[in-house]
């Protein structure tokens, strides 16, 4: 009997092995690919497919990433893991593993770095026109590293892109792989209305309507955005953002790239309203000028990028574009500007006002958007958040920020950059404790767990933004027992053989759902343990019904059989 039904469990396994589909190719150049930190550097390209639109500058349509903009006091990331409750968890046994988390930038370094710094199943691809991961920067690479701290089993991906059209080819990978969640520490400048529309809102869509949960930066601009009614109170077709104020800058550098950028609260694709913008350097000499014509076919915006000659205070002006009537309209319309360095060193406007402040896709509704608590525990003077053009709270929650690098020199990586993989990888502990939740779900699981801002805590704009926490691990399923830390399968895995033989070494109710724990390599495809006392095989077929499987434990002393693929 005992043989019968090793046969009959035997047959489930092969029928398991052998119902693969094959996979078309998938877009992208695929660098490297690793498999439970087995280095597989991959030489193999793959179509690509749509069309690229490159992006040689920054502009209002091109991404930014987010990288603190200035000194702020910082967490180590093992701090970071006791705020939000993960040591807790990894104690319990949860380390995000069978999670896939897509890390999507513009820019990585190499794949030979990644792989160093970040180990474990990892895989790279670029869908830049260029074919590489953007090597001037290892922004998306540091993102990764938080989520490879705290979720430490999770399988990383690793999508580089430079312009809208390749953000949504990397994200249609990203669908086609089964991916539970995206990270992104990208900001587009008034890349649509602010109230969730827009291009690259589309693109989230698409993965959110997919059952994606997409984490995003809310943006590092609240010091660097202006937002009020057009004024003009002396009628000569000038904004005034104050009593005798026309002018409204911040201090530059030279050599830094400076992105202005002006939106007023007008129909999209249709407005007949006409502003220009104009960029005037410290010796108060026009620099550059934005005058697009808006004859009610167009975009309530203007926008321009020019680099900084010499250090100093550069300053933007608003004003009716000629031919436009000089008189406010009835209802004056909400102006929104941003003056932005790369990089950001930080510094503040003249006038800044917070409110209104968010990157794009941190605008969309679906998107869990993060902003950034300081070392205090106060929300970061430079965190972006909402409302959105249509009355909306955001951000959706707030992480602190981490320093993540010794073996970087000590580099600083913090700011809603470092906020946003941080909630991802909470996500993803998340989704390996409740693999059952819908995207939908377990956004307002995050959302329950996290922590209301106390009454001494910075406001920021709503009192409903939340800290994030993982809270309890009360009705998660069986967690490892005291001691499951350090058991052990004494044994050596057969390489000659599908079947290999060891011993559990270790606390009594040892559950099955940590095997991987104990066992490094690819998951098992079947478990097998004959219980004497019951005189029957136990038995565990990954993807096999519960009425087949009768195995969810080990004993100490249990001694078991592994079928590997």
């Amino acid at each position: 009997m005992r043989l019968l039904l090793l046969a009959s469990a035997f047959l489930l396994v092969i029928a398991a092995t052998t119902a693969r589909t094959a996979q078309a190719p998938s877009p992208g150049r695929q660098l490297l690919s690793t498999q439970d930190g087995r280095e597989a550097p991959a030489i193999s390209e793959a179509g690509r497919s749509g069309a690229l639109e490159v992006a040689l500058e920054l502009s209002r349509r091109g991404p930014l990433p987010l990288p603190p903009p200035a000194a702020e006091p910082q967490h180590s990331t093992d701090g970071v893991a006791v705020l939000v409750g993960a040591d807790r968890w990894h104690e319990a046994g949860f380390s995000g593993y069978g999670v896939r988390v897509a890390v999507i930038d513009p820019a990585f370094g190499s794949p030979e770095e990644a792989l160093a710094d970040l180990g474990g199943p990892l895989r790279v691809r670029s869908f830049r026109a260029d074919g590489s991961l953007g090597n001037g920067s290892r922004h998306g690479v540091r993102a990764a590293r938080i989520v490879r701290q705290l979720a430490p089993r999770a399988e990383l991906l690793l999508l580089a892109f430079s312009s809208t059209s390749e953000l949504a080819a990397a994200v249609e990978y990203a669908i086609e792989e089964d991916v539970d969640v995206i990270s992104f520490s990208v900001g587009f400048v008034h890349n649509g209305p602010g109230d969730g529309s827009g291009r690259v809102n589309a693109i989230v869509d698409r993965a959110t309507e997919a059952g994606v949960l997409w984490t995003t930066a809310a943006g590092n601009w609240a010091e660097q955005h202006w937002s009020g009614l057009f004024s003009d109170g002396d009628g000569d077709g000038v904004h005034e953002f104050g009593p005798d104020r026309v002018l409204n800058g911040r201090d530059f550098t030279a050599g830094d790239l400076i992105s202005a950028s002006l939106r007023w609260d007008d129909e999209w694709d249709a407005t007949c309203s006409d502003y220009d913008l104009e960029l005037f350097g410290p010796d108060g000499s026009l620099v550059q000028a934005s005058r697009r014509i808006q004859d009610c076919d167009d975009d309530p915006l203007e926008w321009l990028g020019v680099l900084a000659t010499v250090d100093g205070r550069y300053s933007a002006r608003i004003v009716l574009a000629p031919g436009a009537s000089e008189d406010p309209p009835d209802t004056p319309h909400t102006l929104s500007l941003l003056l932005l360095g790369t990089p950001d060193r930080g510094g503040s406007l003249d006038l800044f006002e917070q409110g209104g402040s968010l990157a794009q896709p941190a605008d969309h509704p679906a998107a869990v958007a993060v902003g950034a608590l300081n070392s205090s525990g106060e929300v970061a003077r430079f965190s972006s958040r909402g409302p959105t053009a249509d009355e909306r709270t955001k951000p959706d929650l707030l992480a602190p920020v981490v320093l993540t690098s010794s073996d970087d020199g000590g580099t600083v990586f913090g700011g809603t950059s470092a906020a946003a993989p941080l909630v991802a990888a909470v996500a993803a502990l998340l989704i390996e404790a409740q693999p059952e939740l819908s995207r939908e779900e377990l956004a307002a699981d995050l959302r329950a767990r996290a922590r209301p801002l106390t009454a001494g805590e910075e406001d920021v704009t709503d009192a409903t933004t939340a800290i994030v926490q993982l809270g309890g691990l009360e009705g998660l399923g069986p967690l490892l027992p005291p001691g499951g830390r350090e058991a052990a399968l004494r044994g050596e895995r057969d390489t000659e053989s599908r079947f290999s033989f060891f011993t559990y070494d270790g606390p009594d109710g040892y559950p099955l759902r940590f095997l991987h724990l104990l066992l490094e390599g690819p998951r098992p495809l079947a478990i097998f343990h004959y219980d004497a006392d019951e005189e029957r095989w136990l038995i565990h077929i990954n993807g096999a019904p519960d009425w087949v499987n009768s195995l969810d434990g080990f004993d100490d002393g249990d001694e078991i059989w592994v079928r590997f693929d």
